[in-house]
């Protein structure tokens, strides 16, 4: 087994609007986990402050990764959502207990909200 590492986001290209869904895929390298670990995405405002989440549990469970493994998802962008630039911060955290795991939070992208 070796650490999972997220490698990188493909996500928007271009602007998106609030209320809305955004498509992307976020590429690993690495594993099996100990245990079955999901994906935390949080969007970050300018000033360094979480205004969403969202969650994807992987079709395949960590617990059963090894080398390249894509992961699609879709994010909601709340109706509420300030117009501005986001960081998008991934993680992965155990299903079971909620808490991070040692992967770390990392910036894999950036979106404008209009």
């Amino acid at each position: 087994a070796s650490p999972i590492t997220i490698n990188q986001w493909e996500g928007p290209l271009s602007s998106v609007l609030a209320n809305s869904n955004i498509s992307f895929k976020l590429h690993f390298q690495g594993g099996p986990s100990q245990k079955d670990q999901a994906i935390l995405l949080s969007f970050v405002d300018s000033d360094g402050v979480v205004k969403f989440v969202s969650y994807v549990n992987p079709s395949t469970p960590t617990s059963q990764w090894t080398g390249s493994i894509t992961v699609p998802g879709i994010a909601r962008i709340p109706y509420q959502t300030t117009p501005g630039s986001y960081k998008v911060m991934a993680n992965l955290y155990d299903i079971s207990t909620g808490i991070q795991t040692s992967v770390g939070s990392v910036q894999v992208g950036l979106i404008t909200v209009l």
